[in-house]
């Protein structure tokens, strides 16, 4: 009985260790959020926590054009601001460095202003999350396995 104790108490034990430890992870998740002013069009980026992607690296992408038509910093909240000078749909691209990059498309309608595709929650799908979550703890526990059978 004590040999069984031992024996599922270190994978227990790390597994309750990354499931603690894995808020952490969830500031690298990105998300953005249209802000359709008067004169121009902006959006707020930030990580999944609330806090904002400041001073990072934004380029804008017209409808089918390779190059970019307007790049620049985002602000301390996060924000980058610019006028569309047609219809269609439009890229941008946050480059918030060290691995960061956020990247999404928005329709701008005829009147210039843009909306959120449909259907689009800018968020990792629950799912997706638990499919992850599990597949992080099985391979956890058959390294863990492997490592113990080792001679």
């Amino acid at each position: 009985m004590f040999r069984i104790m031992k024996f599922a108490a270190v994978p227990l034990g790390t597994a309750v260790l990354v499931l603690t430890l894995t808020t952490a992870a969830l500031a690298h998740g990105m998300n953005y959020h249209l802000v359709d002013g008067t004169a121009a069009i902006g959006f707020r980026a930030a990580f999944t926590t609330g806090e904002a992607m400041c001073f990072c690296e934004t380029e804008i992408f017209a409808p089918d054009e390779p190059e970019s038509y307007a790049s620049g910093l985002t602000d301390q909240e996060g924000r980058f601001f610019f006028q569309p000078d047609r219809p269609g749909e439009w890229r941008a691209v946050v480059n918030g460095g060290m691995g960061h990059r956020l990247a999404f498309a928005f329709p701008v309608d005829n009147a210039g202003h843009a909306s959120r595709p449909q259907g689009d929650t800018g968020d990792v799908p629950l799912w997706i999350k638990a499919v992850f979550g599990l597949s992080l703890l099985a391979n956890l526990f058959l390294g863990l396995g492997l490592f113990r059978r080792r001679p």
